[in-house]
């Protein structure tokens, strides 16, 4: 028997120490998104819906490259790695530790759903199953294997933009490059079946839903706005006049907040533009006096007190009694959904989401505690470059600028015909004297229909300041939301 056994681990061994990997390409994320809008490219926006990813519907077309094991190991450094530790089967032998899964594999940290005290889960929109921790694909294709370590066989494949279930964090094989021995037990569903399986933990992103920061938020936002009068900066496309220059000369604050669409908040009750900083369109505030010139507020985000110019204040539908609050979560790209009622705060969905990308065309999200100013059916946007109408947004909120938190973007199919702009101009010789002139014109645009999911949605920042979600999560948002009693708070 252990004769039988030695061999097999020394053919485990030599077979190990012959596979040859060869990394697959990184995306290359400005490639990808080049035309992303609230101009989208159309091959984005129909992708399949995949919440859990039980198939592999978003295989890239070079799918038959290798897929990553480990971030930047290849063959000579897996075969360094086997000389200096054991192998699997080997050190599950002979480890002693308090905690083992089931697998035999020694686990360093469990993920287990858990709700703050003080907060009822009770789920409103529950389309999805959508575990609260869980893994995203960030690079093109990765293997996940049996075990924890390359001795094991590849079980599946996940690409770029898949989320799968977070179980565990166990012990496994290490590697130099990356410094760790940490792999992630994952789980999914097939054929109706959960399945598990492991991947080596640097070469796939780990994100949570973090109710407790979420609902500390939502409630200390109650707390600030139910005790004060509260108002909001109203300024949409600078609609009521531009902020004048930071220190005289500068478009964004100390704070990283931008000008455009914002309002002057000074420090004292003067025009100073060297004792003052930005607060953007949207953002909620307490007020405390009234001048004859300004607002004397306490904006529930910023530090100490503030004189905003009375023309960028608005008290229009402003909360008195705070029982709806959207939180979103920057980092994780991810949201959750509370209500107040009957002297309780719930926890009634939470789902991925996009935030704003700092890129040439786009901007950030910017964190925040905003009022909800109103919701649309739709909003249009326009292409970066060509500045013509492109496509739709639905079921919008908009709390910021022009930031909504809406549904998949739907661009339009275009269509375009030749039009002759100017004839054929010959002389008395038949000679040409201007040339026909011809363009390209659109002369209509269809409605391809709502998009109920896109790959990207809870990958990276990618808008172009809006939060996106999946559509029918906007649509319910858009009828639950009522203006008054609603707020958006930002978080990062």
């Amino acid at each position: 028997m252990r004769r039988d056994k030695l061999w097999y681990v020394l053919g485990v061994l030599l077979v190990a120490g012959l596979v040859i990997f060869k990394l697959y390409p990184t995306v290359d994320f400005a490639d990808e998104v080049t035309q992303e809008i609230e101009t989208f490219p159309a091959e984005e926006a129909s992708e399949p819906i995949v919440i859990e990813l039980e198939n592999e519907s978003e295989k890239p077309a070079n799918s038959e490259e290798p897929a990553i094991d480990l971030e930047g190991e290849d063959e000579g450094a897996e075969s360094e790695s086997d000389d200096k530790v054991q192998t699997l089967e080997e050190e599950k032998l002979t480890l002693a530790g308090p905690d083992f899964n089931e697998d035999g594999f020694e686990v360093l940290r469990h993920y287990d759903a858990s709700i703050p005290e003080g907060l009822t889960l009770e789920l409103a929109y529950d389309d999805y199953w959508i575990n609260t921790h869980y893994v995203v694909v960030l690079s093109g294709s990765v293997n996940i294997r049996k075990g924890p370590s390359t001795e094991y066989e590849v079980i599946k494949r996940g690409y770029y933009g898949q989320k799968f279930s977070l179980s565990e964090t166990v012990r496994g094989q290490y590697f130099d490059k990356s410094n760790t021995n940490e792999w992630h037990r994952l789980f999914w569903w097939e054929n109706g079946e959960m399945v598990y399986g492991y991947v080596y933990a640097p070469i796939v992103t780990a994100r949570e839903f973090r109710f407790e920061e979420m609902f500390k938020s939502a409630s200390d936002l109650k707390l600030a706005v139910d005790a004060t009068d509260t108002g909001y900066i109203y300024n949409v496309g600078d609609s009521n006049g531009r902020a004048p220059l930071y220190k005289g000369a500068y478009s964004e604050d100390d704070y990283s907040v931008p000008r455009y669409q914002g309002a002057p908040a000074y420090f004292a009750p003067d025009w100073n533009s060297y004792n003052m900083r930005y607060m953007q369109d949207g953002i909620l505030f307490a007020i405390l006096e009234e001048t004859d010139k300004f607002y004397k507020v306490n904006a529930y985000d910023y530090e100490g007190e503030f004189y905003v110019p009375k023309r960028f204040v608005s008290k229009r539908n402003a909360p008195e009694n705070l029982r709806q609050v959207i939180v979103v979560d920057i980092e994780n790209q991810n949201e959750g959904v509370f209500e107040y009622r009957d002297d309780k705060w719930y926890l009634i969905s939470y789902s991925y989401a996009t935030t704003g990308a700092d890129t040439k065309y786009k901007e950030p999200t910017i964190p925040g505690s905003y009022q909800i100013i109103n919701k649309q059916d739709y909003f249009r946007y326009r292409d970066d470059i060509t500045k013509e109408l492109a496509g739709y947004a639905p079921f919008a909120l908009r709390f910021n600028g022009g930031a909504f938190i809406h549904g998949v973007p739907v661009n339009y199919k275009i269509i375009k015909e030749t039009v002759v702009v100017q004839e054929e101009i010959l002389d008395e010789e038949g000679n040409i004297v201007q040339e026909r002139i011809t363009e390209q014109r659109v002369v209509d645009r269809i409605d391809p229909g709502h998009i109920e999911y896109m790959g990207s949605l809870g990958t990276i920042p990618l808008s172009h300041k809006c939060v996106r979600n999946i559509t029918s999560h906007a649509e319910f948002l858009h009828d639950w939301v009522v203006l008054g009693e609603a707020s958006v708070v930002v978080i990062d």
